[in-house]
């Protein structure tokens, strides 16, 4: 398969983008409390394959979090552990490239998130 370098529109290809919402703007430290994900196929997003998961980040939601994003401790109180969220979103994934508004964080998010899992 040819390698392509420079700039490459997202009307030729297949990916995912990605949001998380989280306990805080520490991407080492603070937790995943959602995630949602919405393919793009040839550029145009499906959001009715879109995937939303609230996540239990096994720790108190910051009331400055909750003010921004909305989600508390009791929205999340029995959601998906951090582990179980991150291999279904891997697999909702499936290789494709992401995405995202604030996609630098998001990775390193679930970079942490990731390595805390090991």
């Amino acid at each position: 398969m040819p390698v392509r370098v420079g700039p490459l529109p997202l009307a030729t290809i297949d990916a995912v983008a990605i949001d998380l919402e989280t306990t805080g703007l520490d991407p080492r430290r603070d937790r995943i409390v959602q995630i949602g994900a919405v393919p793009l196929r040839r550029g145009v997003p499906d959001e009715s394959a879109g995937l939303s998961l609230l996540v239990d980040p096994g720790v108190s939601i910051p009331p400055t979090a909750t003010a921004v994003h909305g989600i508390t401790d009791d929205d999340v109180r029995g959601a998906a552990a951090p582990d179980r969220a991150l291999a279904e979103l891997m697999r909702f994934i499936d290789g494709r490239p992401l995405i995202g508004h604030a996609i630098g964080f998001d990775l390193a998010v679930l970079a942490s998130e990731a390595r805390r899992q090991h």
